[in-house]
């Protein structure tokens, strides 16, 4: 229907058209065709954001002082003390060993020399251990192996750092970021997500001034990113391309988790990304996700047996020469219930929950006592230095810290749902915002929460899927200030904000670029042809 002049009437299908036809033109303004970028965008933006990146953490490198403080995160103690190790590594190639001569006179320099560790194991062999408080834990294991290149690069093991580990690995994460955007999503994406990661005080101080590993979750998100960014726009992959990027996100996430324990937690964004990948059949996504996840069990189940092979050539040459080999249990991390015990003495005022490792063995103890359990007795000749590390090895150990958990949140789940609130609004309100750091010029994005709220409302209004999943890939970096805890700062390892920060300025960009490329269309269309 239309009126005397031919227009469409309103509330018909002309004017439903015309909207579909604005929302259409939005979303194309917002995110862009699913075309090839131009040289410029594929090369030169990366090139330039690459060289930005690396010069920007050089500088946090070699002036760390320079960096805003952040609230500092503990450490645990196989973490916090790694050069125990050094030494056993560097000169006996045995992991993980290490002399407590060595460790009682470490700022003794004259001990470091080859002809000095091959006489200490001829005179003092039986000085050797494999065990070091608490760091038998599998899942931190990589950190026995991190400084090693440094090491063989300074020709000494002696006072070491693995901040500059830290910081290649996550320098390179940025690097490929901002390649793989500048390929695949709509432009000046790929420029604007890496600057503002890289500009994190928080991940900067982690990494620079405090020497920790904190960030590793954070990396393992953003090498996600790059690698499954055709995935996370909708382009199209080979078969082989697809199988490499899954591999290689494969391999880093088993690295990265024997550093830390969270990355693997980025399989739960994973797995949403790739089902919800528009660029292929039902079939082919799945048959994606089980290879993914089949690569990755199959890569860490992998580095399992090299490292078996490692602890028992080590335990040999212990034994041989008369020290205390580790013949006790080796435990991946902390209980999955221990964690969350500490956890929840961010904000619990009622249970009498605190952050530290000493209470709920406490609890866990005497029950395992009353049911048969022996610690003492074997503490020493399982190769432990004490044995309160022990009990949380017990088998039963998980189970007796659930209970009590689990019974306290059904009496009283307000009481956890005030926690899980309280965590939730830390994680919007005392989370860092967006910054900019140009050397030492620093400038900083809303406080405020809502407008990365806002733009995420529009991401999903608009249904621009491409800047939905990439989000998606950053949520896992919710999993420890969520589920665990937030004390001490641990809220600042969630990135989403900054994602969605990079997503405004991106469609903020575009949108008041759009004039000027619509008239340079018009103005080479209407150039009469040369000759």
């Amino acid at each position: 229907m239309s009126d005397t002049n031919g227009k469409p009437e309103r509330g018909t299908g002309g004017t439903r058209f015309s909207r579909l036809r604005a929302l259409a033109r939005v979303r194309r303004i917002a995110q862009g065709r699913a075309r090839p970028a131009g040289l410029a965008r594929r090369w030169l933006w990366p090139l330039l954001t690459a060289a930005f990146i690396v010069a920007q953490q050089r500088h946090y490198f070699v002036i760390p002082d320079r960096i805003a403080e952040a609230p500092a995160i503990r450490e645990t103690s196989s973490i916090h003390e790694p050069h125990v190790f050094d030494y056993g590594l560097y000169y006996w190639g045995l992991v993980p060993v290490y002399s407590t001569v060595v460790l009682d006179n470490r700022a003794d320099a004259a001990l470091y020399s080859p002809d000095a560790a091959a006489k200490l194991l001829i005179e003092r062999g039986d000085s050797l251990r494999m065990e070091y408080i608490n760091c038998m834990r599998v899942g931190e294991r990589m950190v026995k192996l991190m400084k090693y290149p440094l090491c063989l690069w300074q020709g000494s093991p002696y006072a070491v750092s693995h901040r500059g580990v830290m910081g290649t690995i996550y320098t390179l994460g940025l690097v490929l970021l901002a390649f793989a955007l500048g390929r695949h999503a709509p432009f000046p994406l790929g420029v604007v997500l890496p600057v503002l990661l890289s500009a994190s005080p928080f991940i900067a101080a982690d990494i620079y001034r405090r020497s920790l590993t904190q960030t590793v979750l954070i990396s393992a998100s953003i090498y996600a990113m790059a690698l499954l960014a055709p995935v996370v726009f909708d382009r199209r992959l080979r078969a082989g391309s697809a199988l490499l990027r899954a591999a290689l996100l494969a391999a880093v996430v088993v690295i990265l988790n024997n550093i830390r324990s969270t990355p693997t937690a980025i399989y739960g964004g994973v797995a949403l990304v790739i089902l919800l990948y528009h660029g292929t059949s039902w079939p082919k996504r799945v048959a994606l996700l089980v290879v993914a996840l089949g690569l990755q069990a199959g890569f860490s189940r992998s580095f399992d047996a090299w490292w078996e092979s490692r602890y028992r050539e080590a335990s040999a040459v212990v034994e041989r020469l008369g020290g205390q080999p580790f013949r006790g249990e080796r435990k991946a991390y902390h209980a999955v219930y221990h964690a969350i015990w500490c956890g929840l003495a961010d904000f619990d005022r009622t249970y009498g929950y605190r952050w530290s490792d000493n209470q709920p063995e406490g609890y866990a103890w005497p029950i395992l006592q009353a049911r048969g359990a022996d610690v003492e007795s074997n503490a020493d000749q399982m190769g432990y230095v004490a044995a309160g590390p022990y009990i949380e090895y017990l088998p039963g150990y998980g189970q007796v810290l659930r209970d009590r958990l689990l019974a306290n949140i059904r009496a009283d789940p307000v009481w956890y749902a005030r926690i899980i609130g309280q965590r939730i609004r830390r994680l919007l309100f005392e989370s860092d915002p967006a910054h900019l750091r140009i050397r030492d010029t620093l400038l900083t994005g809303p406080r405020s929460p809502w407008p990365y709220l806002g733009v995420l409302a529009l991401v999903l209004a608009l249904g621009l899927r491409g800047y939905a999943k990439l989000f998606l890939l950053s949520l896992p970096t919710l999993a420890v200030p969520l589920l665990v805890t937030t004390y001490g700062g641990q809220q600042l390892e969630f990135i989403g904000h900054l994602v969605l920060a990079a997503v405004g300025l991106t469609m903020l960009v575009r949108a008041l670029a759009w004039p000027v490329v619509i008239r340079c269309r018009r103005h080479v269309r209407r150039a009469p042809c040369a000759g």
